[in-house]
């Protein structure tokens, strides 16, 4: 991390030269101030060219200014154990990026770290990615955090750890724009629910929330504070949640800044998703992985922004009888992405009574394209 930041420090200072050199005139008096923190910034290039050849050999001091400097510590797509964040204290960490996607055929696991002990000591933290905690009370200082706006948690689904995690949600909630729940497989509760209770006290929606990610509340799905007037949310991704068809219809569908829809494993009951006259307004992208669709009907003036629909049966079964209704209505539609290893014949037949049918690319191929 020291050879890249050391490296973006040398950039800059290459920049700040040419400024001084090129603008001297122009900057007249305040040409001594751009010295002064070319000055500054050239002592930190030496203390970070310093630390690169050290190593891992840092002394106490060293160590004390990297607590003070770091604010973004991103160890995705490391050899980074989970269990070493658990006792970093970074007092001016703003972001702690974590974890990476492991996609598997039927659904999606994912790499956590746990929650560092002193996250109340983080005050400017912003981001908070894909960590893990065992009970809910570990969320309590999360609630603290005035500056939090993305949240990503993995957790047990006990009853207790969700009321924990509900609440500290709603401490946040003016301010949150991004929050990713992963329920630990085998552990949800019958009684455990994202839903508000009598206990939580004052409860405001979310309004400021442009992102959520739900995955293994299979029992109670998708919570009833998601209304159609959380007119910022843009993007939805569920798995093993559940959404029923009324819900899809009567709350999915309404959601007036919609425009990312992502299905995954066990995220729907049905086997046909109904795209309603006047539902899904502003919706661009639909993503069905792993889901047992099999039938897609769109009505007449649904889904009219739609540009881009990914649909990935499950096997070769699903795809021989899976279909399309109404394909013919999407006029924005421009791309649409299916298996390369499964034959689909009935959704080609419907991609066919499309008024761009005539471009669509002759050739067996996993990305069908609809374009002008």
């Amino acid at each position: 991390m020291a050879d890249l930041t050391h490296g973006a420090v040398d950039s800059l200072l290459g920049v700040l030269s040419a400024v001084i050199k090129d603008e001297a005139q122009l900057l007249g008096g305040i040409k001594g101030d751009i010295q002064f923190i070319k000055d500054e910034m050239d002592s930190m290039n030496g203390f970070l060219l310093h630390l690169t050849k050290s190593g891992d050999d840092h002394d106490d001091q060293q160590r004390a200014w990297m607590k003070q400097l770091l604010e973004t510590l991103d160890i995705r797509q490391t050899k980074i154990r989970g269990s070493d964040t658990k006792h970093i204290t970074l007092r001016k960490l703003k972001h702690l990026l974590a974890g990476d996607n492991n996609h598997s055929r039927d659904g999606e696991s994912i790499c956590t770290v746990r929650m560092p002990a002193n996250i109340s000591k983080m005050t400017d933290m912003e981001v908070l990615s894909r960590v893990e905690i065992s009970h809910g009370n570990e969320l309590s200082e999360v609630g603290s955090l005035k500056k939090l706006r993305k949240l990503g948690v993995l957790l047990p689904g006990r009853e207790q750890d969700i009321k924990d995690l509900r609440r500290e949600i709603f401490k946040v909630v003016g301010r949150l724009c991004s929050l990713s729940i992963w329920i630990k497989q085998g552990t949800l509760s019958e009684a455990a629910s994202l839903d508000k209770d009598e206990s939580d006290g004052t409860f405001q929606p979310p309004r400021s929330l442009e992102s959520l990610s739900i995955n293994g509340m299979d029992k109670s799905g998708l919570p009833r504070w998601v209304a159609a007037d959380l007119s910022c949310l843009s993007k939805i991704t569920l798995c093993d949640t559940h959404l029923t068809a009324q819900k899809l219809e009567n709350v999915v569908s309404k959601l007036p800044g919609l425009l990312c829809l992502r299905l995954r494993r066990g995220s729907y009951t049905e086997d046909v998703l109904a795209f309603r006259a006047g539902g899904f307004k502003a919706l661009r992208f639909l993503l069905l992985k792993g889901a047992s669709i099999t039938k897609l009907t769109f009505e007449e003036n649904s889904g009219p922004q739609i540009e881009k629909i990914v649909w990935s049966m499950m096997n070769a079964d699903v795809a021989a009888k899976a279909s399309a209704t109404g394909i013919e209505h999407l006029g924005g539609l421009k791309q649409l992405v299916l298996p390369e290893d499964h034959s689909c014949p009935l959704v080609e037949d419907a991609i066919a009574k499309h008024p761009k049918s005539h471009v669509i690319r002759p050739l067996r191929a996993t990305m069908i394209n609809l374009h002008n």
